[in-house]
């Protein structure tokens, strides 16, 4: 074989041995992730947790706050209120006439006393007492009667928020079941001396001084705001 033909068949084995180291295995082998990219793998991975959870707290402080400013004030405790009978409400300490029948009424007043705004709502307990302390009665309650109440458009107690020097009040009223003018001869014998008056989500009754007849039903009706305080 002559030199040149040996020179062609090296050319030849060369390319084709390129040819294979260039096309086998798909192409380049890949490179390894170096330390560079975990690093930047792990940051990103604890920078999502810590965001997901500073958002979530964020939010659940948000809305338990949001829970409480809509909640609004809370109902007047016990310590908060003083009970008083309201010296304007009706002539000769509470006692009235009205057409067909006897009637008397107390109008009692409850101060929020205490530094914080609360409500109070629907009726305050109300009980007769006798000579010897022994509750014979508890009145009935009722959105109105002919001495006051809700006004007639209403149809149920409301809410009554009292900042810290606000009165409410409810009205205790008490009617004989005899005709006006027989009254007094139905109605003769020992008189009850006392109501027991116990403000709304309480406990304790105030007790007040009334002398009313025996012969007396009687009737409690919705705590409201009072315009202007006792005098």
């Amino acid at each position: 074989m002559s030199r040149i033909a040996v020179l062609a068949a090296l050319a030849a084995l060369t390319t084709a041995v390129t040819a294979c180291s260039s096309s086998g295995g798909g192409g380049s082998p890949s490179t390894p992730a170096g330390p560079s990219a975990t690093a930047s793998s792990t940051a990103t991975s604890t920078a999502t947790r810590t965001a997901t959870r500073t958002a979530t707290a964020t939010e659940t402080r948000t809305a338990e706050r949001s829970s409480t400013a809509d909640a609004g004030p809370a109902r007047c405790l016990e310590k908060q209120l003083r009970a008083t009978v309201d010296p304007r409400h009706l002539p000769g300490n509470g006692t009235s006439t009205a057409p067909g029948r006897d009637r008397n009424g107390v109008l009692v007043d409850l101060e929020n006393k205490s530094s914080t705004t609360c409500t109070l709502f629907g009726y305050p307990g109300a009980a007769i007492e006798d000579g010897d302390g022994t509750q014979v009665q508890q009145a009935k309650r009722t959105l109105r009667g002919p001495l006051g109440g809700l006004p007639s458009s209403r149809t149920a107690p409301g809410t009554v928020t009292l900042q810290p020097g606000e009165f409410a009040a409810a009205l205790v009223e008490g009617h004989s079941t005899y005709q006006h003018g027989a009254a007094q001869a139905g109605c003769k014998g020992p008189r009850h001396p006392r109501i027991l008056v116990t403000p709304p989500d309480t406990e304790t009754a105030v007790p007040f001084t009334v002398g009313w007849p025996q012969c007396f039903t009687f009737e409690v009706h919705p705590v409201q705001k009072l315009a202007s305080p006792p005098k």
